[in-house]
């Protein structure tokens, strides 16, 4: 089932699209890092981004999340990453307590880059997922962009659930901010129920406009 997800997955994934797949998404022990191979993440930036190191997931009911750490820090301190939350069946988007705060996201940042200035800016960027805020610093010859983005959900095509999705994206490498935001609008994500069997494709069921002035937390 693993191989037919994959090869279901690929134009999706080129198209820079969001898809729901339910392959990997509960893990499990409750607490509890798993290790998961690249083929098994959640999330994907095109390859210029960097190459999948590593994938650990955490079930802490009830949050799922995972962490993607991707190469090409260089010498900034921290780790390139994606890290995608999503909830369990059973909760809906009120879970998340809410659009992340200011506060939330300086603290989050000051975590992911020791020792680099980052500050937020007012544009509003968009990808497969919906709207998603950016903010940027830079270290020597590194460029480094922050990126946050939350949804109500996504809804399956050929089901009723919708899946509620946090992304947070750490990237630092030699190249400009655009070609940094360029990354990040391309990205896809794909989670959904627990199944073996099904493939759902889905599609937003919150307005971007809507999601721009609540879900990011401005």
């Amino acid at each position: 089932m693993k191989t037919l997800a994959a090869l279901l997955l690929a134009p999706l994934i080129a198209g820079g699209c969001v898809a729901s797949t339910g392959y990997a998404v509960v893990t499990a022990h409750q607490g509890e890092a798993l290790v998961r191979g690249p083929s098994d993440a959640w999330a994907a930036l095109p390859p210029a981004a960097g190459k999948v190191l590593s994938v650990t997931e955490r079930d802490e009911p009830p949050r799922l999340t995972q962490r993607i750490v991707l190469d090409g820090a260089g010498p900034v301190a921290g780790e390139n990453f994606i890290v995608v939350t999503t909830l369990d069946r059973q909760s809906s988007a009120s879970a998340f307590g809410g659009p992340p705060r200011p506060e939330e996201i300086e603290r989050d940042m000051a975590a992911a880059f020791p020792g680099v200035r980052m500050a937020r800016t007012l544009a509003i960027e968009q990808n497969g997922l919906g709207p998603f805020g950016t903010a940027y610093g830079s270290t020597g010859a590194y460029t480094c962009i922050y990126t946050w983005q939350r949804t109500g959900g996504v809804k399956e095509v050929f089901g009723p659930a919708s899946i509620p999705v946090d992304v947070r994206v750490r990237l630092c490498r030699q190249a400009s901010r655009e070609a940094l935001a360029a990354y990040v609008r391309a990205l896809v994500v794909y989670v959904g129920p627990t199944t073996t069997v099904d493939y759902r494709a889905g599609a937003l069921t919150v307005d971007p406009l809507t999601a721009a002035s609540g879900m990011l937390g401005r």
